[in-house]
């Protein structure tokens, strides 16, 4: 339950960002404030989502110097001496924190800077004289943080790491564009290696996650707060055992018409061959259904 409530929220955070009207200005060492100043910063509802305000700042020659990010929370590892000029803490009218980004030629060069690349999650660039070194995100998986809905969505926990451009550990994210809803696979890495995928899925006000965890003999699946399924792979073919809520073996659960995850993890049971998956096969399985 404490899952489905935290997706009933996404939709709410993600697509019903209301436009800022407040006139922000920045400061050339990057103070907020709404008094007139060197830098006229406009609100971008296309890349705002999830309680995040975030905007374009220009110079009085209209050029493209800054981007602004208001509200994301991030936790004390990321106040290194390399990102804490980016970072700023302000409690007042206009904002608690916010974080810069500084443009180069139009391009991303210091600074953070929100990833553009996903439908749900929260994520954010850091580029250090303009490659990506990092990115931070907000962990949308675990259940506890649904008690404050504003903070639970821009609580920027988690991070990615990277080496010459590989990712070594966290997440990567694929947006899928749907008919039925909104969709992002997302890929979980350690140590370069792929060790499972979340389809995480809002559609029609069923929110779910279905997660799919590679293990040695094939896949463990499951659909959050349902039923999950073991497939096993053996000389003699495919072997598939489901379990209902509580864990216990079950004969394959029907399940009414409106229990579309569940429905569909059986689906993606059926399909999975064996170290084949990947997020293209996901993202066709995904447009497949919805």
């Amino acid at each position: 339950m404490k899952y489905l409530i935290l997706l009933l929220l996404i939709p709410v955070a993600t697509f019903g960002q209301q436009p800022d009207t407040a006139r922000l200005y920045l400061t050339l060492n990057n103070q907020l404030t709404t008094h007139r100043n060197d830098l006229e910063c406009n609100f971008n509802a296309k890349l705002s989502k999830s309680y995040v305000l975030t905007y374009d700042c220009y110079n009085t020659r209209h050029q493209l110097v800054k981007q602004l990010n208001r509200k994301p929370r991030l936790y004390d590892y990321t106040y290194s001496a390399l990102t804490r000029p980016y970072f700023k803490m302000m409690p007042n009218s206009i904002t608690d924190t916010y974080l810069i980004g500084d443009l180069k030629n139009g391009k991303p060069y210091n600074g953070f800077f929100i990833y553009p690349g996903t439908n749900i999650w929260l994520i954010f660039d850091f580029y250090q004289n303009g490659k990506r070194s990092f990115q931070v995100f907000n962990d949308l998986l675990p259940a506890s943080r649904v008690k404050d809905t504003e903070n639970s969505f821009t609580a920027i926990s988690k991070k990615n790491t990277f080496v010459n451009g590989r990712l070594q550990s966290g997440i990567e994210v694929t947006p899928v564009t749907v008919k039925k809803g909104i969709v992002d696979i997302v890929r979980k890495v350690d140590k370069y290696q792929t060790v499972g995928y979340t389809l995480t899925m809002y559609s029609k006000n069923n929110p779910e996650n279905l997660e799919i965890k590679l293990v040695k003999s094939g896949y463990q699946l499951a659909c959050m707060g349902k039923n999950s399924i073991d497939i096993t792979y053996s000389k003699i073919g495919k072997k598939i055992v489901f379990y209902d809520w509580k864990g216990r073996k079950v004969s394959k659960p029907k399940h009414p018409d409106n229990d579309i995850y569940s429905v569909a993890l059986e689906k993606l049971a059926e399909v999975l061959k064996f170290k084949s998956v990947d997020a293209d096969a996901l993202k066709r399985f995904v447009r497949e259904q919805w």
